[in-house]
């Protein structure tokens, strides 16, 4: 027996952080697990009871150990929680994201050593986990109505990147072809794609693995202290440049007019090596890092698909206008992505990162862009007043 049967063929299922509040992504996964074709443990300390089911104080308080265990709890709380797992499942999946992907590598490293140390085999952190339909098992925290599910099939789908995951999973359903299992193994922290590919390689259920790995980004200046605004007067920029002359590796300082406020979205497109050209949008700036709220499409694209592509996102309501914000320009916007999709399907360019693009009542301004060209060096390009 496979050590990842506890992960894609359980026989039980704990959600250490279940919630029957709809707000909560935790109240997501326990609706979807209430097709589960086994035994549901809910935990919860505060509720005796979740959607029907009896809720468990801790995973210690569950009749048995269980198969599969879902952690979805804040990142500082899961090497502890994850203690509690001894002897208590075989495979946990930790939902929960705050470590390597922003720097919390020592994080990372503690909870790798306890599932080496426990004997438990984690998938994650900072990731969706896993689909079967044939066992009405789906850790997915986006709800039905949002993301369609193919039905059960012949297909496997791994990926690192969940937004890619759930592109090729919404690819499989439009088109009627079914899914025989599918995993995202975000930081990879113990099960990786060879872990996945070496089990799914052995199942009965699986004849075709489309894969996908997420591609490389280049270092947002932001992450380093690059990027400044707010600079008033000559005696501030003079300690800015002062300032951004220190940091390693930089060739110079670029001064620019700050672009007013707007809504930030970012639009970006890679050469995927198994589906080709693929363009990609989000909510921009930080947010598409802290909420992952991001949907790819195939490239080029027109723009009624781009704008059925930002409609797919949740961020697409704030186009609309918020706390009594107007209404951005989408025309401008699909104009964007469109002429993305156009660049990154030209061959030209291996992938386009546009981040932000600041969205206005009229127009729209690309304020970041980088670019690497294909089969040649990186190239790193500032787009100033790119007004569309």
């Amino acid at each position: 027996m496979s050590s990842l049967d506890a992960l894609f063929d359980p026989r039980s299922v704990a959600l250490v952080g279940a919630s029957a509040e709809g707000s909560k992504l935790s109240c997501i996964v326990l609706k979807n697990l209430l097709h589960f074709k086994g035994s549901v443990y809910p935990v919860n300390p505060a509720c005796p009871q979740l959607m029907g089911i009896p809720s468990c104080r801790s995973i210690r308080d569950i009749p048995e150990p269980v198969d599969l265990s879902i952690i979805m709890r804040p990142a500082h709380e899961v090497p502890e929680i994850l203690r509690t797992h001894r002897g208590m499942a075989r495979c946990v999946i930790v939902v929960s994201a705050g470590f390597a992907e922003i720097g919390a590598l020592d994080l990372q490293r503690e909870i790798a050593a306890i599932g080496k140390e426990l004997g438990i085999r984690i998938l994650g952190p900072n990731c969706l986990g896993v689909f079967n339909p044939s066992k009405g098992l789906d850790t997915l925290f986006l709800p039905r109505e949002r993301l369609e599910r193919p039905e059960r099939g012949k297909t496997a789908v791994v990926s690192q990147s969940g937004a890619i995951l759930i592109t090729l999973l919404e690819a499989l359903a439009e088109k009627g072809t079914g899914a025989s299992r599918a995993a995202n193994y975000g930081n990879a922290v113990d099960i990786d794609a060879p872990d996945i590919y070496d089990y799914l390689a052995d199942d009965k259920a699986t004849d075709v693995v489309v894969a996908k790995v997420a591609s490389g980004r280049i270092a947002a200046k932001s992450d380093v202290g690059g990027v400044q605004t707010g600079i008033r007067n000559r005696d501030e920029l003079e300690r800015t440049v002062a300032q951004l002359g220190e940091i390693s590796g930089a060739e110079g300082v670029l001064l620019e007019e700050e672009a007013p406020p707007g809504l930030e979205v970012i639009v970006g497109g890679t050469v995927d090596p198994q589906f080709g050209p693929v363009v990609m949008f989000g909510l921009g700036g930080l947010f598409v890092e802290l909420f992952r709220d991001v949907a790819f499409a195939l490239a080029p694209t027109t723009r009624k698909e781009a704008l059925r592509l930002v409609e797919r996102t949740k961020g697409s309501r704030l186009l609309s206008g918020f706390r009594g914000r107007p209404p951005v320009d989408r025309q401008a916007l699909a104009g964007v992505i469109v002429t993305v999709s156009e660049l990154i399907a030209s061959g030209l360019v291996a992938e386009v990162d546009l981040n932000p693009v600041v969205l206005y009542p009229s127009g729209a301004l690309v304020v970041d862009a980088k670019m690497a060209r294909a089969k040649v060096g990186a190239l790193s390009i500032e787009v100033v007043d790119a007004a569309t």
